[in-house]
């Protein structure tokens, strides 16, 4: 029983191919390349091998089945947790309108959604005519994976996800900053941030803060509970 899989010698430009024994992990060899040729010259020179343990990759399986089409071709226990972890984070993502309501969280409500729903009824009218694919990527000048993405999708509710919202500097001073505001429009909130000698003390530099603040106006309390909801499928 051996194990296959590719490493880089070069990220994106090199890769090489470990083979390892599957009962002891101990590596056996490791070839110059990845390609399928290289692996079937190796595994033809190897004939007593029954159990090939491998990853996704087409190239390896083509490459098993023409040297050893009797051996048994076995999927590595890390990339059947990573495909698992893959599956149910989308199948997540895709009841995100369901759990939006439960953690009363907005969604996305603006010219972005119009888009993606008014894609969803393209793609899908596409579709119901008979028109393939790669016609309506090219019709709707699309990438065919988005097209794919959107066919997948039953109903155009679940195109659409809960906003992203991440800690920030701002978090601690950001209802503060509202209440000064509402007392005193006029009143810089960079000097409310310097004067206030409360337990809400800035103590980062204000103008980074009101900086963060600009480009995340999200509401807290929207914060504090996607932070405290944020799923987590696995960790590595």
């Amino acid at each position: 029983m051996i194990g296959v899989d590719d490493f880089a010698l070069r990220r994106r430009h090199r890769y090489a191919t470990v083979v390892i024994d599957a009962e002891t992990h101990e590596r056996i060899d490791v070839l110059p390349d990845r390609t399928a040729d290289t692996l079937k010259a190796w595994l033809r020179e190897h004939p007593g091998v029954e159990v090939v343990c491998r990853d996704g990759s087409a190239t390896y399986a083509e490459a098993i089945r023409r040297a050893l089409p009797d051996a048994v071709q076995v999927a590595d226990r890390w990339h059947l947790w990573h495909n698992l972890c893959e599956a149910a984070r989308s199948e997540v993502k895709a009841h995100s309108t369901c759990w939006a309501a439960v953690l009363d969280a907005p969604l996305y409500d603006g010219p972005r959604a119009q888009t993606t729903l008014q894609r969803w009824h393209q793609v899908h009218s596409l579709l119901d005519q008979g028109v393939g694919l790669m016609e309506c990527a090219r019709r709707l000048q699309l990438a065919l994976n988005t097209v794919k993405r959107y066919a997948r999708a039953d109903r155009p509710e679940r195109m659409l996800r809960v906003p992203k919202y991440r800690a920030s500097l701002v978090d601690p001073y950001r209802e503060h900053l509202r209440t000064r505001r509402a007392e005193d429009p006029r009143r810089p909130r960079r000097a409310s941030l310097r004067r206030d000698q409360g337990p809400l003390r800035c103590t980062k530099d204000p103008g980074h803060v009101l900086r963060v603040e600009r480009m995340s106006p999200c509401p807290s309390s929207v914060v504090g509970s996607a932070r405290s909801s944020r799923p987590r499928l696995c960790r590595w």
